[in-house]
C-alpha cells in the first residue's frame, strides 16, 4: 500500500525544491528581460532603416510621370511639377524627378508613342484631372494603350475646380481605375493644390507621403533589361563621315547594362556600345570585348551555293511556244508566265501602296492634328469582303476563261489539316535566307534569362566584371550612329516634348526571325476598320516598335499547321506573324495602325520560322443529277482538264458527306462523283485546297 506519505498524495507528483543558482543570470528578473528584448528589436529596426537609406542612396531618382486624363492643361501641370518639387518632403523619401507628357502641338500618333515611352521608364504615373470636364475619347485609348503594355504604380490627382467635390473626385478615380487597372479596382484621387500658399502647404505635404508611402510597382516585363531615360546627348567624334560615335547621358534602371550588349534607342535604332563612363569623375565602368560582345547585324549573309537552301522557283520570261511541245511542257510555260504575273501584279500593288503612304505622310506632316485620309469607297469594299468572308469562308469562284490548274497551282489537298504532312522547309520564299532560327527556342531562352538575372544580382553585391550596375549615372558611348539619327535624337531632346528611351537587349534579341504574336483586337467594333493581312501595320513589343505587313492565322496547339484568318477579327485570340527582332516571351504587344490608334493587344509567343501557316481556298459545285450516293456536279469547273488535275483531292459536303471524283461528263466541266452516304439535292460540293503563305517585308 506504500507509506502514509505516499496516499495522501493520490498519484499527484511531488515537486522537488533545488536550492537556488548563484550567478549573473540570477539577479535579472521577468521585467528586466522584457525590457532587453525590447532593445534588441528596436535595434534591429535601426539598423534595417539604415540598410533601406543606404540602398535608396545607391538608386535612381524615382521618375514621376505627369499624365493629363481630363481638362488639365500644359500650363497647370508645369505648376503642378514645380509646387511638387518646392513642398518640403521627409528625409525618408526617396529622391525624385518629374516628367510631363505634354499634348500642345502634338498630333494623336505622336502623344500614344509618348506616353508609351515614358511608361517604359516610369516608376510612378499621376494622372491628373482638372475642372468638371469629362474624359475625352483620345485619353480613354491611351489609358487602354497603357494598360496594355503595363502600368507602373498609379496615382489619380485632382487639381483646380474639381479638387473640393468628392463625388466627382470619386467618379473620376472610378472611371480610371476601370480604363487604366480594370472594372473591379478604384482609384482614390490625392487633392493637390499647385502655386498653394501656406495654409495649402501641409495638405501638400501629405499627399506627396501618400504617393511615397509605397514603394513603386515591379513590372515585370522590364525588370529583365537595363534601361534608362537620356537626358542629354553628345556627338564625340564630329564629322564628315556618315557615321559617328554618340554619348547618351542618364541613370541607369532595372537590372544594369553591360558594354557587350547592344543598346536599343526605342524609335532610332540599335547600336552597338564601345564604352561606358562615369560621369562623376570619367572613369570607364565597363570596355566592349569584341570575341564576346553582341554583334549588331540583324541579318544573315546569303550563301547562293548552299544547296540546302530550296529557292522558290525560278520565273521565266516571255517566250513563243513552239507547235512541237507537248501539253506538259506547254502546260509549265503557262504555269512560269503566270507566276511572272501574280509576282509584277504584287510588286505594282506594293508600289502603289508605298507610294500612297508617302503621300499620307507628308500630308499628314503639315496638318495640325494628324489624321489618316482614308478613302471611304476603299472602307466599305473592306467591310463588305470581310462580312463575305464571315457568311461563306475561304470560298473563293474559279476563274471560267483561265485554267485553274494553272491560277492555283501552288495550292494541294490535304487528308487532314492536323495530320496531314507539309515539310517546313519546302520551298522557301528568298526572304528566309536572311533570317536567323533558333534550334531549341525554350533552352535558349531559359538560359540567356536565367544568365541575365544572374548578372544583374551579382552587379547589386558588386562582384560582377565589367558591368555597371542600377542608380549609376553615366554615359553610354554608341559606335556608328548616322547623323541623321545624331540630329534627330539631339532634336528631340532639346524640344522636351518626347522622352528618348534607350535600353539594353538580352543576347540574340536583335537577330531577325519571324516572331508571332497573340492579340485581341481592342477597338470598338462599330467604329473600327476591317484590317486585312498584309495591310501594313506597326508593333510595339517592349522597348522595340517595327513595321511589317503581318500574316494572321489561328492557334492551333494540337497541330504544327495553322490556317490563315484573311481578317483580324473581334473577339477572336489571333496569331499575328511579323519578320522582326527576336523577342523573348513574355512581353507585352500592341498592334496599331500607322497612324498611332491602337487595333489589338497581346504578348509575345516567340520566334519560329518553321510555323506553317496555310491559306485555305475552298470550290463549291452543286449537284446537277443524284442517284442515292453517286451524283453529276457542276459549277466547280469549267473543263475536262481541271477535273482529272484535282481527281485525286477528296470531297465533302455542307451536310456531313465525303466522296471523291470518278470521272468528267463531257467538255463543260460537269463530273461524275461518288459519296459514302445518300446526297440531296439542296446540298453544296466543296473541295479545300491549302498553300503556305508568309508575312511581308515593308519596303
Amino acid at each position: 500500500m506504500g507509506s502514509r506519505r505516499a496516499r495522501r498524495a493520490h498519484g499527484r507528483v511531488q515537486p522537488v525544491h533545488s536550492p537556488k543558482k548563484a550567478g549573473p543570470t540570477a539577479a535579472i528578473s521577468k521585467t528586466q528581460r522584457k525590457k532587453a528584448r525590447r532593445s534588441q528589436l528596436r535595434n534591429e529596426i535601426i539598423s534595417a532603416a539604415k540598410a533601406a537609406r543606404k540602398a535608396k542612396r545607391t538608386q535612381p531618382p524615382l521618375l514621376l510621370a505627369v499624365v493629363s486624363v481630363c481638362g488639365a492643361r500644359d500650363e497647370e501641370m508645369r505648376a503642378l511639377c514645380n509646387t511638387v518639387h518646392a513642398t518640403e518632403t521627409e528625409k525618408s523619401v526617396q529622391p525624385f524627378e518629374t516628367c510631363i507628357l505634354s499634348r500642345e502641338g502634338k498630333n494623336e500618333r505622336q502623344v500614344l508613342l509618348a506616353a508609351l515611352d515614358l511608361a517604359k521608364v516610369a516608376d510612378i504615373m499621376l494622372l491628373v484631372f482638372a475642372g468638371r470636364a469629362d474624359m475625352d475619347i483620345q485619353s480613354i485609348e491611351l489609358l487602354r494603350a497603357l494598360r496594355a503594355q503595363g502600368m507602373p504604380s498609379i496615382h489619380v490627382m485632382a487639381i483646380g475646380d474639381g479638387a473640393e467635390d468628392p463625388a466627382l473626385r470619386k467618379l473620376r478615380g472610378r472611371q480610371l481605375a476601370a480604363e487604366s487597372l480594370g472594372e473591379d479596382h478604384a482609384l482614390r484621387p490625392i487633392q493637390f493644390w499647385p502655386q498653394a500658399k501656406s495654409e495649402k502647404a501641409t495638405n501638400n505635404k501629405s499627399a506627396l507621403r501618400r504617393i511615397f508611402a509605397k514603394p513603386p510597382r515591379v513590372v515585370s516585363w522590364r525588370s529583365r533589361y537595363g534601361y534608362m531615360k537620356v537626358e542629354s546627348a553628345l556627338v564625340n567624334n564630329a564629322s564628315s563621315e556618315a557615321a559617328a560615335s554618340l554619348s547618351l547621358c542618364g541613370y541607369i534602371r532595372g537590372r544594369g547594362m553591360s558594354a557587350n550588349e547592344l543598346v536599343h534607342v526605342t524609335g532610332f535604332g540599335t547600336y552597338a556600345v564601345a564604352k561606358i563612363l562615369d560621369c562623376a569623375t570619367g572613369t570607364v565602368l565597363s570596355q566592349r570585348d569584341e570575341h564576346q560582345g553582341e554583334p549588331v547585324e540583324s541579318v544573315g549573309e546569303v550563301d547562293e551555293m548552299m544547296g540546302e537552301q530550296t529557292w522558290p522557283p525560278e520565273v521565266i520570261g516571255d517566250e513563243e511556244v513552239d507547235e512541237d511541245e507537248n501539253d506538259t511542257e506547254k502546260l509549265a510555260k503557262q504555269y512560269d508566265q503566270s507566276l511572272e504575273a501574280e509576282e509584277r501584279a504584287e510588286k505594282q500593288m506594293e508600289q502603289e501602296q508605298f507610294m500612297m503612304d508617302e503621300t499620307e505622310e507628308d500630308k499628314l506632316s503639315d496638318m495640325d492634328e494628324e489624321k489618316m485620309i482614308v478613302d471611304e469607297e476603299e472602307v466599305h469594299r473592306l467591310r463588305d469582303a470581310a462580312k463575305e468572308d464571315s457568311q461563306f469562308p475561304d470560298e473563293v469562284d474559279v476563274p471560267v476563261n483561265r485554267p485553274a490548274r494553272v491560277r492555283f497551282a501552288k495550292y494541294r489537298g490535304l487528308k487532314s489539316l492536323r495530320t496531314g504532312e507539309w515539310d517546313p522547309k519546302e520551298q522557301l520564299p528568298i526572304d528566309y535566307a536572311n533570317l536567323f532560327q533558333f534550334r531549341n527556342l525554350p533552352a535558349t531562352r531559359k538560359r540567356v534569362l536565367d544568365s541575365a538575372k544572374e548578372e544583374g544580382e551579382k552587379a547589386k553585391a558588386g562582384n560582377c566584371e565589367n558591368f555597371v550596375p542600377c542608380g549609376r549615372k553615366v554615359y553610354i558611348q554608341l559606335q556608328d550612329v548616322p547623323q541623321d539619327v545624331q540630329a534627330s535624337i539631339i532634336v528631340t531632346l532639346q524640344s522636351n516634348q518626347t522622352p528618348v528611351v534607350a535600353s539594353g537587349m538580352l543576347r540574340h534579341e536583335n537577330r531577325r526571325s519571324v516572331v508571332h504574336f497573340g492579340v485581341q483586337r481592342v477597338d470598338d467594333e462599330e467604329d473600327g476598320q476591317a484590317i486585312k493581312a498584309k495591310t501594313p501595320l506597326e508593333m510595339h513589343c517592349g522597348f522595340v516598335r517595327f513595321e511589317g505587313r503581318p500574316m494572321f492565322s489561328e492557334n492551333n496547339p494540337n497541330s504544327d499547321k495553322h490556317k490563315m484568318e484573311r481578317f483580324l477579327r473581334h473577339g477572336r485570340y489571333t496569331v499575328v506573324s511579323f519578320y522582326g527582332p527576336a523577342i523573348y516571351a513574355p512581353a507585352p504587344a500592341l498592334l496599331c495602325h500607322r497612324n498611332g490608334s491602337v487595333i489589338a493587344a497581346g504578348s509575345a509567343l516567340g520566334a519560329d520560322v518553321d510555323r506553317i501557316i496555310l491559306k485555305r481556298i475552298v470550290f463549291t459545285g452543286y449537284p446537277f443529277k443524284t442517284q442515292k450516293r453517286r451524283s453529276v456536279v457542276r459549277f466547280m469547273f469549267f473543263n475536262a482538264d481541271d477535273i482529272r488535275w484535282f481527281k485525286p483531292v477528296e470531297l465533302w459536303t455542307k451536310l456531313g458527306r465525303s466522296g471523291h471524283i470518278l470521272e468528267p461528263v463531257g467538255t463543260h466541266g460537269h463530273m461524275k462523283c461518288i459519296f459514302d452516304n445518300v446526297v440531296l439535292h439542296h446540298d453544296t460540293i466543296c473541295m479545300t485546297l491549302y498553300k503556305r503563305v508568309y508575312p511581308k517585308l515593308l519596303e
